[in-house]
């Protein structure tokens, strides 16, 4: 993903370049500081399966993280779309539904560090792999049960 995000800023640092000077005209190299930027920020906003930055405010809904948009009476905008029943935190506090709480971590998408949401995701696959094997398990003393008693 990181290496993704350089090379993102790479090509945008080459096209600015090519396009600051190799235009004459001042419309020209406005429009492309200004394509710059827009592609700086681009590269920063963005909607992610995992928490990327955990030092700027975001919003969890669906497992998806959401960094960019604003939050306003219990809804949230991101690119023209409203979203609701998800969690917004900023500052140390989540907001949910137009209340304001203070935050556990591993619960509803709230993580401090990228090594806290690695521990507790491995942890909730490692229970996950235990429920499953548990599942085939009984699969499969039901099935053999079920072939012993065959109907005539």
């Amino acid at each position: 993903m990181i290496q993704r995000k350089l090379k993102q800023l790479g090509f945008i640092a080459t096209l600015t370049y090519t396009l600051l000077f190799t235009s004459s005209s001042a419309s020209s190299q406005d429009f492309a500081a200004g394509v710059a930027v827009g592609a700086a920020l681009g590269s920063v906003v963005g909607v992610y399966d995992a928490p990327h930055y955990y030092d700027r405010p975001y919003y969890y809904h669906g497992g998806r993280y959401y960094y960019g948009g604003v939050y306003r009476n219990g809804y949230y905008i991101y690119n023209g779309k409203r979203f609701r029943n998800g969690h917004y935190y900023d500052r140390g506090y989540r907001y949910y539904k137009g209340h304001r709480y203070q935050p556990r971590v591993g619960n509803y998408g709230y993580y401090r560090s990228n090594q806290e949401f690695k521990h507790y995701n491995k942890m909730r696959h490692k229970e996950y792999k235990h429920y499953e094997k548990l599942r085939h398990k009984e699969y499969k003393q039901y099935n053999k049960h079920q072939k012993h008693h065959k109907c005539g």
